[in-house]
């Protein structure tokens, strides 16, 4: 029974990890994984070096991490109700959401383009041109 327990453990690790990272960026191949109760963004980079990491002022709760086209990196902040921008390079670019999101949990891009935000706390998704 004890062998049992550590398989256990990674497979819970790793399905954590997994629901909260994105696809990495096609040019640096780092991966963005939301820290929750810290209100920032962990960065492993693909170099296998120590990990860092980027926020932004009012950036709360954050849940969801998605890498766009551009490389620009979308935050779906859940205590904020936004998404907040981040360029390639790391840096605060801009918000959104507020007042159509409440609660914004998870996120995917359509062939068409459009961001699809979850948005927990009223039960709909909302859809953002991009």
């Amino acid at each position: 029974m004890s062998a049992r327990v550590p398989s256990l453990l990674a497979a819970l690790l790793v399905a954590t990890v997994a629901t909260a990272q994105s696809l990495p960026p096609k040019s640096t191949g780092d991966f963005y994984v939301s820290d929750f109760n810290n209100d920032r963004v962990v960065v492993y980079p693909s170099a296998r070096v120590y990990p860092r990491s980027f926020a932004a002022v009012e950036l709360s709760g954050p849940r969801g991490v998605l890498v766009g086209p551009a490389d620009e990196i979308f935050v779906a902040s859940q205590l904020s109700d936004e998404v907040f921008v981040f360029l390639p390079d790391e840096q605060f670019a801009f918000r959104f959401g507020a007042p159509l999101l409440s609660g914004p949990t998870g996120m995917a891009l359509s062939p068409a383009g459009e961001l699809h935000v979850s948005s927990f706390d009223n039960g709909r998704i909302c859809v953002f041109q991009l």
